[in-house]
């Protein structure tokens, strides 16, 4: 398996979500640059942090993932990328590690 090292950078644009860094900017960048090489994962959060991410790197061909909502402390999170996107169903904490290997060891 080759491993491949990405850099970014932050910068000072309009807060998301009051939010800077935020997850849609980041997963949205990431997806249009490694395409299906991109996996997102949403965990516990409030409103719709990430939704639009994970709707991007699934166009793209990517691997989203979102974490068991009724594990999650606040599923408004992963609950808004399911409504929005319908990517992989939503698994435990515990899977979310096996499947994003087994993601990577597919390239």
């Amino acid at each position: 398996m080759r491993l491949g090292f990405a850099s970014f950078w932050l910068d000072q644009r309009i807060k998301e979500h009051f939010t800077r860094p935020a997850a849609n900017p980041l997963f949205i960048s990431a997806a249009k640059t490694y395409g299906a090489r991109v996996a997102g994962i949403v965990l516990s959060g409030v409103n719709n942090h990430g939704a639009a991410g994970i709707l991007a790197i699934t166009a793209r061909g990517g691997l989203g993932l979102l974490q068991n909502l009724d594990e999650a402390k606040f599923s408004d999170m992963p609950m808004a990328a399911l409504n929005l996107d319908h990517p992989e169903a939503p698994i435990t904490a515990g899977r979310l590690a096996e499947r994003l290997v087994a993601h990577c060891a597919s390239f």
